[in-house]
C-alpha cells in the first residue's frame, strides 16, 4: 500500500469517528390510546346498546386550531374504526388496526361516530341509508365530539337522525302485516354535518311489530328520513286489507309521530 493510500484511509477513518461522536439522538414517547365512552339516546327505537353492538368512528386532526375538523374522504387519524361494546358496557377497538391514538404533537382532534357499523363505508360525507327492511329496535344514530381534545376520555353522545312513526292499531292480531306506501325510504347522511337527504323515489315499507299495549292496541314502527308523507298505511288482517290515507304528514328529524288506527 502506498503512503498516499494509507494517508487517505486514515483520514476517512477519522471522519467516520467524528460523525459517530456527533451523532443525533432522538427520543419519542409511546403513542397514547384514545378511550371512548358512549352514551345512547334516551328516546329512540334504539334506546340502549347491547353486548356485541359496533359503531364506526372517524377521528380528525385540526388544521386550524380554533376550527372543528370535519370527516372527509381524506384519511384522518381514524377512518371508520370499528369499536365494539362488551358485556360490562365498555367499548374497545375490534382489532389492533382499529385503535385510535392521540397526536404526539398535541394537535387538537375531533370525533364523529355512527351506528350501525358498515365495513364498506368509504365516504363519511355520503353514508347510504336503506330503510326498506327494518327490524324491531333498528335505528340509525350519530354522535359528535368537536371539543378539539388532545388527551383524556372522549364522550360520544348518540342521537337519532331519522323520524320515527309509531302506528298503534286497535284490533290487530299477531301475524298481521302493516305497510306504508308513498314514502321515501332511502337517504344519504353527511356524518360531519348530520344532514340526512332523501334519495330515490317512493317505495313500499313493511313496519316492524314492536309490542302489544293496553286496550288491545299493537304498536308498529317505521324509521324514515324527514319528509312530507302523502300515501297510505295498509294493514293485512284476517284475510282483508285495510287502507288508511294520509296527505301532507310532516315527519321531522328526531321526532316521533304517533298515529292511531282502528280495524272495524
Amino acid at each position: 500500500m502506498s503512503i498516499r493510500t494509507l494517508f487517505t484511509a486514515c483520514v476517512a477513518t477519522m471522519l467516520w469517528a467524528a460523525c459517530d461522536n456527533n451523532s443525533l439522538t432522538e427520543q419519542a414517547a409511546p403513542c397514547e390510546d384514545v378511550h371512548i365512552r358512549v352514551a345512547a339516546p334516551t328516546r329512540a327505537a334504539k334506546s340502549d346498546f347491547a353486548e356485541g353492538d359496533s359503531i364506526g368512528i372517524f377521528a380528525v386532526e385540526r388544521s386550524i386550531e380554533q376550527t372543528a375538523a370535519l370527516p372527509s374522504i381524506r384519511p384522518g387519524r381514524a377512518n371508520n374504526a370499528k369499536w365494539v361494546r362488551d358485556a360490562e358496557g365498555n367499548w374497545y377497538p375490534a382489532t389492533v388496526a382499529d385503535r385510535i391514538t392521540w397526536s404526539q404533537s398535541g394537535t387538537r382532534m375531533d370525533f364523529y361516530a355512527y351506528y350501525p357499523y358498515d365495513p364498506s363505508l368509504t365516504d363519511p360525507c355520503s353514508i347510504v341509508l336503506n330503510l326498506t327492511r327494518q327490524t324491531a329496535g333498528s335505528d340509525v344514530l350519530r354522535a359528535v365530539n368537536s371539543q378539539g381534545l388532545t388527551k383524556g376520555e372522549v364522550l360520544l353522545s348518540f342521537d337519532h337522525v331519522l323520524s320515527r312513526i309509531d302506528v298503534w292499531i286497535t284490533g290487530a292480531a299477531e301475524g298481521d302485516v302493516v305497510r306504508m306506501t308513498g314514502a321515501r325510504t332511502s337517504a344519504t347522511m353527511n356524518l360531519g354535518t348530520g344532514t340526512v337527504t332523501p334519495t330515490g323515489g317512493e317505495a313500499a315499507l313493511t313496519l316492524s311489530e314492536e309490542r302489544t299495549g293496553e286496550q288491545g292496541k299493537t304498536l308498529y314502527q317505521a324509521l324514515l328520513p324527514a319528509q312530507t308523507f302523502s300515501g297510505q298505511i295498509q294493514c293485512e288482517h284476517a284475510g282483508a286489507t285495510y287502507l288508511f290515507d294520509f296527505k301532507d304528514l310532516t315527519l321531522k328529524t328526531g321526532v316521533c309521530q304517533p298515529i292511531e288506527l282502528t280495524l272495524r
